[in-house]
């Protein structure tokens, strides 16, 4: 009998070896400043930029997901979004060191076509506007981090969606993606 545990996870855009190969030096110069070192880094496989955060969900809604999303998705063309600056993430006072990017209309359709999905299928998606970013590091809760806002212009190439399942580890939660459609 499968398992029928819910799934823990969310919708996001996978970061390819390419583009975590060029934040590799960036990841290096921060992890050089003192502060740094408290932080908890995010390993390079589980680097991306999440567009829904689902929750805890059965297996047979992701499923559905998955075959709802295929035909909007390939409909779509690839793009590329353009990071802006380097800093805390949502705000000055918050403890997540976050790649920014600027956002587009490309993202935009991406997110409606996501979001239309998401409610078709009995979810309600998240109504804050998109702040498309990848998150680096976390430090502690309440960690005020000493990290202005810096200028970083790298290219991410968005070439598809994947579903990740979020698996709580000692070290933080590890993503692993269960399925990706192309754009």
């Amino acid at each position: 009998m499968p398992d029928s545990r819910p799934i823990r996870c969310f919708l996001g855009v996978p970061v390819d070896a390419a583009f975590a190969a060029q934040l590799q030096p960036l990841r290096a110069g921060l992890r050089q400043q003192s502060w740094a070192s408290t932080l908890r880094w995010v390993e390079p496989p589980n680097l991306h930029l999440t567009l829904a955060f689902l929750g805890d969900q059965p297996l047979e809604l992701i499923q559905s997901l998955q075959r709802e999303l295929l035909a909007p998705l390939a409909s779509l063309p690839v793009f590329q979004l353009h990071s802006h600056c380097l800093s805390t993430f949502p705000d000055a006072k918050s403890s997540i060191v976050a790649l920014e990017f600027h956002s587009c209309d490309a993202l935009q359709q991406l997110k409606t076509v996501v979001d239309e999905v998401l409610r078709q299928s009995g979810l309600v998606p998240d109504q804050r506007p998109l702040r498309p970013h990848i998150t680096l590091a976390r430090g502690r809760r309440g960690q005020r981090l000493p990290l202005q806002a810096q200028p970083c212009e790298l290219n991410l190439s968005v070439c598809g969606v994947s579903l990740f399942q979020s698996v709580p580890g000692a070290a933080g939660s590890d993503y692993q993606p269960l399925w990706s459609i192309a754009l």
